[in-house]
């Protein structure tokens, strides 16, 4: 008999470790890095979101997709761009150097929000209305790419 307890020994040391560490990781409080991390998702996320409706649009001022394509293709960008909003307000800043980094990337997030709202509604009201949202989203395209990698 106690030989049989003597081989079991060892894989059950093995799995109380386990379940410590893994206990700790799931636990433990976000720090910086976590924050930097959530932080740079939602950015990339939003940059994909508009650079994937400018690309859409742009092909459907040009006659290479319907607009049924271009309908939810903006769609699924809005929803995206929801998504990255909602990742970003749930981490909570931790240092002085998060709550800059959340006073730089919320307004940032927000305007995509608009940019991409009004394309959303210059689609229907037509091509000169459309490219004036176009270019309004370049801008913002470029501060979350440029926030992506300061902070990558």
């Amino acid at each position: 008999m106690k030989a049989g307890l003597r081989r079991w020994w060892p894989l059950a040391v093995t799995l109380v470790a386990v379940w410590a560490v893994l206990g700790y990781f799931l636990t433990r409080p976000p720090d910086f890095h976590d924050y930097r991390k959530a932080a740079v998702q939602a950015a990339d996320s939003g940059y994909n979101a508009l650079a994937t409706a400018e690309l859409t649009v742009r092909a459907q001022l040009d006659g290479q997709v319907t607009g049924r394509f271009a309908d939810g293709t903006l769609q699924r960008g809005s929803d995206a761009l929801a998504g990255a909003w909602k990742q970003f307000s749930a981490a909570t800043p931790v240092d002085a150097v998060s709550v800059g980094i959340r006073d730089e990337l919320g307004p940032l997030l927000l305007s995509a929000v608009t940019v991409l709202g009004n394309l959303r509604l210059a689609e229907d009201a037509g091509a000169g209305q459309t490219a004036q949202a176009l270019a309004a989203l370049d801008p913002v395209a470029g501060q979350l790419s440029d926030f992506v990698e300061r902070h990558r």
